[in-house]
């Protein structure tokens, strides 16, 4: 929680461990959850590049990378993108539980779980399954691709589908299709949370694509809204 959070940050401020000292520790247990915390916006105090970039991929740590990229070329979605969901929605903790109910990595819902699953030929699916790392990045992942089709391969609108669901976002979409750039139409999102997820989690996406992308890759925000099919996934 946010009190025993801030606290803990706090003493851990208090041991005046330099940074570059922090690294080796944090790297070798791989506790990506306080590692990001610890360094997220840290660099803006470091002049050197290289050891700006190492403490940023810090902060936005790869997290079952292979798997994930396995995972990606399977169902057609970017790696990085479920990255800087997985860093959004749980801050990389598989136990995460959302007060709506949500759970794991990529806070998949047990309600989605259990229809993924059914899609997925799955018939031994239990809430609980989604505690397990690559259950819940299968499901969640699967899921995303899907609202990727459903919106024509923008990744705004699946970014809003998934915070929001696809049906209340395709009652506010409705009409606008094509008739706005991209980056006007995430503006004037309706629900203010989703207004706010959709550019933090491209904002990660962005951040992924700098660190771990091909040289020079940027995130592409030109394709304008071009279509909502409910027939592809509808929950």
């Amino acid at each position: 929680n946010g009190v025993k959070g801030s606290a803990r940050r706090q003493a851990i401020a208090d041991l005046q461990i330099n940074l570059s000292d922090w690294r080796p520790f944090l790297c070798l247990v791989q506790d990506h959850y306080h590692a990001s915390l610890a360094f997220t916006g840290a660099h803006r105090t470091v002049e050197d590049p290289e050891e700006r970039k190492a403490i940023l991929r810090l902060a936005y740590p790869v997290v079952f990378g292979r798997e994930l990229y396995e995972m990606g070329q399977l169902y057609n979605v970017d790696p990085l993108m479920i990255m800087a969901i997985m860093r959004q929605e749980s801050t990389y903790r598989n136990a995460a539980l959302s007060p709506v109910g949500a759970i794991g990595l990529i806070q998949v819902m047990p309600s989605t779980g259990a229809r993924v699953a059914r899609l997925l030929g799955e018939d031994r699916y239990s809430p609980g399954d989604l505690e397990k790392p690559m259950i819940n990045l299968r499901y969640g992942t699967y899921y995303f691709s899907q609202l990727m089709e459903r919106f024509d391969q923008r990744f705004p609108m699946a970014v809003a589908s998934y915070n929001g669901g696809p049906h209340n976002l395709s009652r506010w979409y409705k009409g606008k299709v094509g008739t706005l750039p991209m980056d006007v139409l995430v503006e004037q999102i309706m629900y203010d949370e989703t207004r706010d997820y959709v550019k933090k989690v491209s904002g990660h996406y962005s951040r992924y694509v700098e660190l771990y992308g091909e040289p020079g890759a940027r995130v592409d925000l030109s394709k304008n809204p071009a279509g909502d099919d409910p027939a592809v996934i509808d929950f």
